[in-house]
């Protein structure tokens, strides 16, 4: 029987003991985003991709190099998985489950997750940014982490991140993903600067963070524009009622 996931790597490269780093489309963009702007700010090399059975039928170019759904990518220690586009739900299963296997028989030392937590969650007090999901291995490992910085209690993780958490729960190996607040109906660069501030910490590496604030200025000074438009387009409807008012 054909495999359902196929993870194909060049065929010199090395990528035990290395440590996963992968989030997905969701909450504000960051798990994708963030993986993405990691592998690119490290000039990570293209090592291999992931070959599913309902593979998404979307390529596309960047910087004139063709583009798979699912790519993974190698800097030094760094094995970065990027879902170019949506991982598919009827592929969800057997690509959570080929990863898992795949890091675990390649004595990967831990996995690095992002993801977005919606930030209508965020209580008015807190000082922290974001939040950290950890499997019991991880947390045996770094022993002392920030109580305050764990998800609160009966807050969900949903989707393929819930799935890599709970497999890697299953196999005692240590993974921790990291939630920054942001908001949902948008690519929030403030929350991928932030999960990139955390991977910074926690890896030791400086990744500059200057060209997501920039992206978020930008974006926050055409919604200030938009906002003056559709202010002033109301404007223009009330004093159209009133005319029509004054007419009847």
């Amino acid at each position: 029987m054909r495999p359902k996931c196929d993870i194909i790597l060049k065929s010199n490269v090395e990528v035990r003991s290395c440590t996963l780093v992968t989030g997905f489309h969701g909450i504000g963009g960051v798990g994708f985003l963030t993986t993405k702007y990691l592998a690119d700010e490290l000039k990570a090399e293209r090592i291999g991709f992931i070959k599913t059975r309902y593979l998404p039928p979307y390529v596309f170019l960047e910087n004139k190099v063709l583009k798979f759904p699912y790519e993974i990518y190698k800097s030094d220690n760094l094995v970065f998985i990027i879902y170019n586009v949506q991982l598919e739900l009827k592929d969800m299963y057997e690509v959570v489950k080929a990863i898992v296997e795949w890091t675990i028989a390649n004595n990967f030392n831990k996995a690095i997750l992002f993801g977005g937590l919606d930030i209508r969650f965020r209580k008015k007090n807190d000082i922290y940014k974001y939040r950290i999901v950890p499997t019991s291995a991880y947390a045996r490992e770094l022993q002392k982490i920030n109580d305050k910085l764990f998800l609160e209690d009966k807050l969900y993780v949903v989707g393929p991140l819930a799935l890599l958490l709970a497999y890697y729960e299953l196999e005692d190996f240590p993974a921790v993903a990291v939630l920054p607040y942001a908001y949902p109906n948008k690519n929030d660069y403030i929350a991928v600067a932030t999960a990139v501030d955390v991977f910074n910490e926690m890896t030791g590496i400086k990744v500059n963070t200057e060209k997501l604030i920039k992206l978020a200025e930008r974006e926050q000074k055409i919604e200030r524009e938009l906002s003056e438009l559709v202010r002033k387009y109301e404007k223009t409807l009330e004093v159209k009622d009133k005319d029509k008012l004054l007419y009847v």
